[in-house]
């Protein structure tokens, strides 16, 4: 691919937006998978954290199709790993459910013998073991409410993880119920960069939303904060007994509507008064017109969380920027479209962005 033909300027004022080509091509897509999420952090929200409280748990799971396997361990610190879920032998998958084991696991093609920190221990009696017999380990970091996972095996110092867990440190969710045991998982149309940057984009709430949203929030104080690895957006409700009074809170959080989070590459984090409601976006592979998107919600008032759709208009949020995405992708694959400038007074956090897409895949 041509650098030159995906540049996004580090300066707004001369920045151009990526070209339809980087949402529908599926290089481009290839690329964004290596160079983005196969070496950034990424929130494994399908996990219940319930799932994993014995020692010997294990709970097979997918992400970015690849097949992967939590496993608590028995001995030690009883920490979780990730492992890959395939056998090193003839690729067979280790376990199709959650379960509780013994110190190994068995695979039940062949009987290939692995401890559950990845190791091969056993096989045939004639073939010496070597180190690609033994399970892909991938890198773990869970701060309490979901697990994050980096298959490039990076540290827990990087700076998405200590974002993360200072973000979720400010909240009440010690106590917070999951509303569901596992994570609402659907396939959307649209890109996945779409989704973010609809995400990101305040300026369609007064159109797209104009009934729903719009009729629930203080427009003129919706303010948005870009830093190096995340971006943050509040907005005041209109009615102050609707906004977020949360005990220990900066003054300027209290009264908000919401609080949304958007941490690099795919995570949002969207304080609402009744809890936390967290989501991804994930790549469809070989598809780049289509998103998997995932949810979780942990909550700490239960009572406005019943009132979640009738306050704060959630869910017909959600259908309407579904089916705005959907179109925009429809334009996309027009070839009707070309670069266009950056408004920089209100398209900050999308420059933020793209320019983060560009960097990851060009000068990385």
């Amino acid at each position: 691919m041509k650098k030159d033909k995906y540049f996004v300027d580090q300066d707004i004022r001369k920045a151009e937006t990526l070209p339809p080509d980087a949402f529908v091509s599926k290089e481009f897509l290839d690329t964004e998978i290596k160079k983005i999420f196969k070496k950034e952090w990424l929130a494994v929200l399908q996990l219940n954290a319930a799932d994993l409280k014995l020692p010997g748990s294990r709970v097979p799971f997918e992400l970015l199709e690849q097949k992967l396997l939590f496993i608590r361990q028995i001995h030690g610190k009883q920490d979780v790993k990730c492992l890959s879920n395939v056998c090193t032998h003839q690729g067979n998958l280790l376990v199709d459910n959650s379960e509780v084991g013994y110190d190994i696991f068995t695979c039940r093609l062949h009987g290939r013998i692995f401890s559950l920190d990845g190791k091969c221990i056993s096989h045939w009696p004639d073939a010496d073991l070597c180190p690609a017999d033994n399970l892909k380990e991938v890198a773990v970091s869970n701060n309490g409410i979901f697990t994050m996972v980096n298959f490039l095996g990076n540290r827990e110092s990087d700076v998405e993880i200590v974002q993360v867990k200072e973000i979720l440190s400010k909240f009440p969710l010690a106590n917070a119920e999951r509303t569901e045991l596992k994570a609402s998982e659907r396939v959307l149309d649209g890109n996945w960069k779409l989704h973010v940057r609809n995400y990101l984009d305040y300026t369609h709430v007064p159109t797209i939303h104009r009934e729903s949203l719009m009729s629930k929030i203080d427009f003129g104080s919706y303010k948005t904060n870009v830093f190096v690895n995340c971006v943050g957006q509040i907005v005041r409700a209109k009615d102050s007994k609707y906004g977020i009074g949360l005990n220990g809170l900066h003054a300027e959080l209290h009264g908000q509507f919401a609080i949304w989070i958007f941490v690099w590459p795919n995570l949002a984090l969207n304080i609402y008064p009744f809890g936390l409601s967290v989501n991804s976006w994930e790549p469809v592979m070989n598809d780049s017109a289509k998103t998997r998107m995932r949810w979780a919600c942990y909550v700490w008032d239960r009572a406005k969380y019943e009132l979640r759709d009738e306050i704060w208009g959630l869910t017909r949020v959600d259908k309407e920027d579904i089916e705005y995405i959907a179109k925009m992708q429809a334009g996309m694959n027009s070839g009707q479209l070309s670069r266009t400038a950056f408004s920089p007074k209100y398209e900050q956090a999308t420059h933020w962005f793209e320019r983060k897409i560009y960097e990851s895949i060009f000068e990385k």
